[in-house]
């Protein structure tokens, strides 16, 4: 009699035996985009194909440039 063999549908969050952390990064490109609020709908997005991936998005691997452009270095210091 064969051996039983268990599949999965599922996505795995693991390569061999390496173990994932996923992790996230927005910015706006323009200042109209800063303006707009683009960056919100980056993250929802990127959060949502992270859970379609059957992974856990831990909040310090979310990495936000929230109101600067990407068009530009100059960066305030905080």
């Amino acid at each position: 009699m064969p051996a039983e063999v268990e599949t999965s549908t599922e996505p795995s969050n693991s390569v061999g035996t390496l173990n994932l952390t996923p992790a996230i990064y927005a910015r706006v490109s323009s200042e109209q985009q800063a303006e707009a609020g683009t960056i919100q709908s980056q993250l929802e997005a990127l959060k949502q194909h992270v859970s379609e991936e059957a992974f856990h998005l831990e909040s310090e691997f979310c990495f936000v440039d929230d109101g600067y452009s990407g068009a530009t270095l100059i960066r305030l210091l905080r």
